[in-house]
């Protein structure tokens, strides 16, 4: 029998699913989608993002869990997109385990911190360059500078595009 994991109203038919249990349940998943599925899984995603509850009911084997999206990433191909989602138990956020690991992600944070300090700093002196020697005007600068939540939460959806799902380890 194939598995089948249902996210609140939306079914998916994993072809690759691994369960990494501790205390709490995280899935690791692969599953294929047409394009037009493909729009409605990131519709999907999207208004779980800007909702006001991170958390979605996800039927597996039969139970219910309430969890959330972890790293989302995808591949296109001729007819299909494929996609692979981590989805982690709500319990995993108040669990001891993630304590523990609260050390190597703050670490991590702190690097990633810096990196878009730097990127925030060489961005605002270019735009003030650029407007010294008169090449944009301030409503120019303003417009580029205005970025929206949602192009915000598009841009970094992208960043987790790839060739080929199926050429990376789960």
């Amino acid at each position: 029998m194939e598995q089948k994991l249902v996210l609140e109203n939306f079914t998916i038919q994993p072809y690759a699913l691994k369960e990494d249990e501790d205390d709490v349940l995280i899935l690791l998943v692969k599953f294929k989608l047409s394009a037009t599925e493909f729009s409605e899984f990131r519709e999907f995603e999207k208004n779980i993002h800007f909702g006001d509850n991170k958390y979605f009911n996800v039927v597996y084997n039969t139970d219910n869990y309430a969890m959330r999206f972890g790293t989302v990433g995808y591949s296109v191909h001729e007819e299909l997109y494929k996609v692979y989602a981590v989805l982690v138990q709500k319990e995993y956020d108040e669990s001891e385990y993630r304590q523990r690991k609260r050390h190597l992600h703050e670490v991590k944070t702190i690097n990633e911190e810096i990196c878009i300090s730097n990127l925030k700093i060489i961005n605002e002196r270019l735009l003030s360059l650029l407007h010294e020697k008169e090449v944009l005007t301030k409503d120019e600068i303003n417009t580029i500078s205005n970025i929206s939540d949602e192009d915000n939460y598009i841009d970094r959806l992208d960043m987790y595009k790839v060739n080929d799902i199926d050429d990376y380890r789960f």
